[in-house]
């Protein structure tokens, strides 16, 4: 995910245009980390939160078996409302 939720001067990351890697070429390269033999897969950017199906790609990670990690500036990280 390059797109972010903040624009940070210091950061070379930031990107408030491109669209997420779709769900389909996300699930195609962890199969192809997982047949690697990878055993954790941290997820960065700009903001992985903000990628529209970031949880399908974390089950791909899981359902290999692999650590899933990410990294977050955390604003996204709120409790859902439909959670009690």
């Amino acid at each position: 995910m390059r797109r972010c939720n903040l624009a940070c001067a210091y950061c070379n990351e930031y990107d408030d245009h491109s669209k997420p890697v779709a769900l389909e070429e996300m699930c195609r390269r962890v199969d192809k980390l997982a047949e690697l033999g990878t055993t954790v897969i941290v997820i960065s950017g700009g903001e992985p939160l903000m990628h529209p199906e970031i949880e399908e790609v974390i089950a791909r990670i899981r359902k290999h078996g692999i650590i899933a990690g990410m990294i977050t500036n955390g604003y996204l990280l709120v409790p859902s409302a439909s959670r009690s």
